[in-house]
């Protein structure tokens, strides 16, 4: 799961996958901080671009 908001990673830990990405752009820099005592799979990634990276690192 990809969001910019806390309220989309919520969405993906409710739903049991397997790694959230919180995106910078958008409102992301503005919810990271509300996401710093977080319990459940996290990644903040800069960019889309930076998806990738994740994907690859998951896989393996």
């Amino acid at each position: 799961m990809v969001g910019d908001k806390v309220s989309d990673i919520e969405c993906g830990w409710n739903t049991g996958v397997k790694c959230c990405a919180l995106i910078r752009t958008g409102y992301g820099s503005e919810h990271e901080s509300q996401l710093e005592q977080a319990t459940g799979p996290l990644a903040v990634i800069d960019s889309i671009a930076d998806l990738s990276n994740l994907a690859i690192a998951q896989a393996e």
